[in-house]
């Protein structure tokens, strides 16, 4: 089975880890879109890491079968391109059902929420080192 996920890994850390390491262990190939610097604006994301070194990480895993860029969240048609059977995202997207592709998935049974880790975020990691930076002023 192909499992297939998405997501920024910027400031790749082991909550991205956790979420490849079981999106792997539901199948027998893990393909990972990694979202480009345009489409990280989009999300409203600040792009620390840039593009391709990002890519280049995520290829690095041992849990990582292939690693294609992101051009548009819940890309459907690339999901379907590579032969994917289930799309892996994270459990903050459940309650979402304002986004047509997602519902998609969702109608063909095609997606599975994984929880995430708790306590560790990229945003929460930025936000812990602008703090630390303004206590050593």
């Amino acid at each position: 089975m192909r499992i297939y996920t998405a997501g920024c890994f910027d400031l790749l850390h082991t909550g991205h880890l956790n979420i490849l390491e079981k999106a792997k262990s539901l199948g027998d190939y893990l393909i990972v879109a990694v979202s480009n610097s345009q489409l990280m604006i989009k999300k409203k994301k600040i792009e620390i890491v840039p593009f391709k070194d990002r890519m280049r990480m995520v290829a690095a895993l041992k849990c990582v079968d292939k690693v294609v860029e992101e051009r548009q969240i819940f890309d459907v048609n690339q999901f379907k391109k590579l032969g994917c059977d289930i799309f892996v995202i994270g459990s903050d997207w459940k309650e979402r059902h304002d986004i047509s592709r997602l519902n998609q998935l969702r109608d063909n049974n095609q997606i599975i929420f994984l929880p995430y880790t708790q306590g560790i975020s990229t945003t929460f990691i930025k936000q812990s080192i602008v703090e630390k930076i303004r206590c050593k002023k």
